[in-house]
């Protein structure tokens, strides 16, 4: 070819040029001796507009229908200074020495890229779960890398790679930055987002608490950074602040509440004493509160802790229930007779709040009344034979 800017088409070079006096040369040898001097990287083909890569040659050029839609140039290759600066460069985003020669810097270039490409592509899985940091600076260095990669010539991405300097310095940061967060830092994070989910149960206690209220805002602002990762070192120290507080304060409600369902636990054994209840009746009756006693000791919810108390509360009436009903006199055939049939007084609630009237107990005539009621309720339960039970 005549100069690097002239253009010549593959039809043209085969049945023309060569194919012909003085030449003459075979059509398909032409053909082969131009893959020869793409593969030795003197020339290139482009083909509607774009340049073939080497994986593209070979489908391109076996139809000779295509020949005419092929132009062959000179492949443009990068002046030694500027090589030099490319390879400069690399070792300053990547860390590495860079290789000498065109060819094996394109290697060394495409192969670093792809293994950046490559990781980031496994952090954005994570990243879009919307539990883990990085999201923007990942997809900004993807878009990066996918221009740069879709140079197909070297002579184009070394090009671009100078080119985009300043981005490939920032971009070397944020890659650094995250393979250390998710290669190092990972199960640090994951240990902060599940200690402050799990004190989210408590959090209106928590929250009473001023160096509990503190951590967990500390907490927050960390999960909820965009660059979180000089932060993490203080992930430890928070989730102990909390978990101290967070301990105590349910191993308090805890007892609380185990000691009021001990007492309805005491109180239902001793009305199925009283009422000589068999062996069945009285694990129908116990079953219930000694299982939400043992749910208590393992759980960590406050809200749920004395939740249980009404729901002990509940299931101590049920026994109550079932222990009268069992306690009635059966009916029987007349021949046979109960020596000594067991009789339980019916039980009556009285629920004390509700007689009090709305709002405050401000004056003596309130008092009066109040006790009024509440005398008059005790009384009518005691004049019907029942005993009463003040809740």
């Amino acid at each position: 070819m005549a100069g690097a800017s002239r253009q010549v088409i593959l039809q043209d070079l085969v049945e023309e040029h060569f194919g012909r006096r003085p030449y003459g040369w075979p059509e398909w040898e032409i053909v082969l001796l131009v893959a020869r001097l793409v593969r030795k990287g003197e020339i290139s083909l482009v083909m509607d507009g774009a340049i073939l890569s080497p994986d593209k040659i070979f489908d391109a050029v076996i139809s000779p229908s295509k020949w005419r839609r092929i132009a062959v140039i000179k492949r443009q290759t990068p002046p030694p200074e500027q090589l030099q600066a490319a390879r400069n460069l690399a070792k300053d985003v990547f860390g590495q020495i860079a290789p000498d020669g065109e060819s094996p810097l394109d290697a060394f270039l495409r192969e670093n890229l792809g293994g950046w490409r490559s990781n980031l592509a496994q952090y954005k899985t994570l990243t879009d779960t919307g539990n883990y940091p990085g999201g923007r600076e990942i997809a900004d260095a993807l878009g990066v890398i996918a221009r740069l990669l879709a140079e197909k010539e070297s002579f184009g991405l070394i090009g671009q790679f100078l080119e985009r300097k300043d981005d490939l310095l920032d971009l070397s940061d944020s890659v650094h930055e995250l393979e250390n967060f998710y290669s190092t830092q990972r199960p640090t994070w994951e240990k902060l987002r599940q200690a402050y989910n799990r004190f989210q149960l408590n959090r209106t206690w928590l929250v009473k608490d001023t160096t509990a209220a503190a951590a967990l805002q500390r907490m927050k602002d960390i999960l909820g950074a965009a660059a979180p990762y000089g932060m993490i070192k203080d992930a430890e120290a928070l989730i102990q602040a909390v978990e101290s507080v967070n301990m105590a304060l349910v191993t308090d409600h805890r007892n609380r509440v185990l000691v009021e369902i001990n007492a309805l636990i005491a109180k239902v054994e001793a009305e199925l004493e009283t009422a000589k209840a068999a062996a069945e009746l009285r694990n129908r009756c116990l079953y219930p509160l000694q299982s939400l006693k043992r749910q208590i000791d393992t759980q960590t919810s406050i809200a749920h802790i004395n939740q249980a108390q009404q729901i002990a509360v509940d299931a101590a009436d049920e026994a109550f229930d079932k222990i009268a009903a069992a306690a009635k006199e059966k009916e029987t055939p007349a021949t046979i007779k109960i020596a000594h049939p067991v009789y339980l007084k019916k039980r009556r609630i009285v629920q004390a709040a509700r007689l009090a009237p709305t709002g405050f107990i401000a004056t003596q005539a309130d008092i009066d009344d109040y006790l009024n009621r509440l005398r008059q309720e005790l009384e009518a339960a005691i004049n019907n034979n029942e005993r009463v039970e003040i809740r």
